[in-house]
């Protein structure tokens, strides 16, 4: 990729040749003392994660070319495998001892490819999620029936597969997860005394909760066609999200995204905040009272539409930075109709008038380049308080909100080469 300041990834070396990267191998490793060896392994396994987990029936899943059950378990977990296995578990019986020890949690599941949600890895397998509550978050789908998916799935997770009986400490939720299947219709009533603790209690001892907002609109605003405001302009401060795992969280987001932040973010970007809504009634309820817990807003632009799919690495990023590139300096009159729009429509015949006849906001407005907001591919951590002020915007929806007082944290996820 050419060396365009605007798209060099922030966080990021700049991409080098093959032949000028130095050889990352240090011998002298073995010679080390133990105790130091060790600290380097467990430091190098201090990492967060976000891991995508769907669950379904096994009776609704299996077919011809599915594994057989290891377990009687009711479901079957989907978890998203790619960069889901840490590396050290290969690195040597060393390095392996400390990844499993701190992975001390044994999920049997299915690695699923990215993006996908049911389309497995090869050879398809059953395999092991291996897990740490403190430090790793969940993002569970489950379809219906929950009594025998997700409600199964957090009551195992604390009483069989956690040694300690800890199980699950920190939840990434979207609205989906919490309205497209039937938990609004289960209460404390319909569960076994032992299965109503347990999911109880995994509610209640949760220490921290992302509110996901993953959109498909928002960094590139084309005006009027947008349904934005009838301005052009490229937020280019918005993280894009990544398909890997692991992630590093920065309590402040260092770009200068002040701007960004105050005049390019807009009310229907903020599609968690029913996700917020269907928690607290959730909670409400369950008779739950969990005050500990610390609540954010994720948000991040999702790549998958209109691209080549999941970034899962450097690569596929750069490759997704140019082709938006592109399409950001592409003029409207090169645009054709969208397969569904045919000309004689009311619709179609504004948007042949647009096309041939593009205002001059419909241009692309001048940039300066050397000093544009480098991107970012991960996410944004908002405080909750963000949510008020969406909560409150007057109507439109497409009305513009000022959230310079509500500094996001920028999570970097690993993209490797």
């Amino acid at each position: 990729m050419a060396p365009k300041p605007h798209l060099q990834i922030f966080g990021q070396p700049p991409t080098l040749p093959v032949a000028d990267v130095a050889s990352p191998a240090f011998p002298q490793f073995p010679s080390l003392p133990p105790e130091l060896r060790l600290k380097i392994w467990r430091c190098a396994l201090q990492r967060q994660r976000i891991i995508r987990v769907l669950l379904r029936e096994w009776k609704e899943y299996l077919d011809t070319d599915a594994p057989t059950a290891a377990e009687d378990a009711p479901f079957v977990a989907l978890v998203a495998g790619h960069q889901t296995v840490s590396k050290l578990m290969r690195v040597s019986c060393e390095a392996r001892a400390e990844a499993l020890a701190h992975y001390r949690v044994r999920i049997p599941c299915e690695l699923v490819l990215p993006g996908t949600g049911s389309t497995p890895c090869q050879p398809r397998r059953l395999s092991t999620l291996y897990f740490n509550p403190e430090h790793d978050f969940l993002m569970i789908s489950s379809q219906w029936a929950v009594k025998n998916t997700l409600i199964e799935f957090l009551v195992r997770l604390k009483t069989s597969y956690d040694p300690r009986r800890v199980g699950l400490l920190n939840l990434a939720v979207d609205v989906n997860s919490l309205n497209a299947n039937d938990l609004y219709q289960v209460h404390p009533p319909d569960l076994e005394p032992d299965a109503r603790e347990a999911f109880r209690d995994t509610l209640a001892q949760l220490d921290e909760v992302f509110f996901v907002s993953e959109i498909r609109a928002g960094r590139i605003v084309d005006g009027w066609q947008s349904g934005f405001t009838g301005e052009r302009h490229f937020n280019r401060s918005l993280p894009v999200m990544a398909a890997t795992a692991a992630f590093e969280r920065l309590r402040r987001d260092p770009r200068e995204v002040l701007d960004d932040l105050g005049t390019k973010m807009y009310v229907r970007l903020f599609i968690g905040l029913d996700a917020v809504r269907l928690w607290r009634e959730l909670l409400a309820r369950w008779a739950i009272s969990a005050p500990q817990i610390e609540y954010r807003c994720l948000m991040a632009f999702d790549p998958t539409l209109g691209s080549d799919g999941d970034v899962t690495s450097r690569v596929r990023a750069e490759r997704f930075l140019e082709k938006e590139d592109d399409v950001w300096r592409r003029p409207m009159s090169e645009w054709r109709y969208p397969p569904k729009i045919s000309a004689g429509s009311p619709f179609g015949d504004l948007l042949k008038e647009r096309l041939h006849d593009p205002p001059p906001a419909d241009r692309v407005p001048p940039e300066d380049l050397d000093r544009a907001v480098r991107p970012a591919f991960g996410f944004w951590l908002f405080p909750i308080s963000m949510m008020k002020a969406v909560a409150e915007a007057p109507a439109p929806v497409n009305k513009k909100l000022n959230l310079s007082q509500h500094w996001p944290e920028l999570a970097l996820m690993d993209l490797p080469f």
